[in-house]
């Protein structure tokens, strides 16, 4: 990407965001007050993010120049000067980005969290994940909650706040990446119908929430994995993924733990411990009995949300 640019600018800020491989958890959780609201659990990977340039100058208005069609990372940026009160003013944007777009890796919200670290940092300043997490949402409607760095968190995605941090990080897996859809064509996640869970999935959210607790606090990637396969399967009826029982059987055949689902898009995630003996054979062994599927993306990922 060219960066070069003729006009002189005064202040000049950098921004980037890891993104992630879809969810260990996600449904509707009740809140402080006891009102239900809708949240997840990221599982980070610095495989893909997002890189953002801000060239501030005292113009109005974003003007975003690679790539063009970033109309979350404009909002972004407008929200940002907002908040740093310099709303009369305005820059250039640009935007450098290795993440698919449309299969849930949380592409739009690593554009947006880099474009506000950017603009932030463009005034020699920043905001913290709290702050990110609110201008993240009024950006972009639902966000994913990858601006924090320092736990695992149970995120309300449309409402930019944590319903609950837990003691540490999610532990290391080894995960075969696969792209679902037959095609490899994005899901728009805005458009697609919010889920209408029946009171016995909002029931089993309540004890999948506690078991994740415990796991993360214990470091125990079996019980983490047996709750990202519930919640794979309980999701599977409002964004279906297609051979979902077949993949959980080939996870579980191969010496894997579980499977993991982006709930709003096409991605899932076979999910092996990458301590075991042996585990790089399994891992090889489940690759080639998916292919008989012909799935669009098949791809081996360590993922160390410690090491982000």
């Amino acid at each position: 990407m060219d960066l070069t640019y003729s006009r002189t600018h005064s202040k000049a800020g950098y921004g980037r965001c890891k993104s992630h491989h879809g969810e260990i958890l996600q449904g509707a959780f009740a809140d402080a007050d006891g009102q239900l609201r809708r949240g997840l659990v990221t599982l980070p990977t610095s495989e893909y993010g997002s890189q953002a340039f801000f060239l501030a100058d005292a113009r109005a208005g974003i003007v975003i120049h690679h790539p063009h069609d970033k109309a979350k990372a404009k909002e972004a940026a407008r929200r940002a000067l907002v908040a740093l009160g310099k709303a009369a003013y305005g820059g250039d944007l640009f935007i450098a980005s290795n993440c698919p777009i449309g299969w849930g890796l949380g592409s739009s919200t690593a554009d947006v969290v880099a474009t506000l670290r950017a603009v932030a940092d463009a005034y020699g300043t920043a905001f913290d994940p709290t702050e990110l997490a609110r201008l993240a949402v009024l950006s972009e409607t639902a966000s994913d909650s990858i601006m924090f760095d320092d736990s695992a968190v149970l995120f309300a995605q449309r409402d930019g706040f944590v319903l609950e941090a837990f003691d540490g990080l999610l532990p290391s897996f080894l995960l075969v990446s696969i792209n679902t859809s037959p095609s490899g064509l994005a899901v728009d996640t805005l458009r697609q119908p919010l889920p209408c869970y029946s009171d016995e999935e909002l029931y089993a959210f309540v004890s999948l929430r506690k078991q994740l607790c415990t796991a993360i606090e214990e470091g125990c990637r079996a019980r983490v994995a047996a709750v990202a396969t519930a919640s794979a399967r309980i999701n599977n009826r409002y964004c279906p993924k297609p051979h979902l029982e077949e993949i959980i059987d080939i996870a579980l055949t191969h010496g894997g733990l579980g499977v993991q689902v982006a709930h709003s898009g096409s991605l899932a995630g076979l999910l092996f411990d990458p301590d075991k003996r042996g585990v790089a054979l399994d891992a090889s062994k489940a690759v080639n009995a998916l292919r008989r599927f012909n799935f669009s993306h098949l791809r081996l990922l360590m993922m160390c949300p410690e090491a982000l």
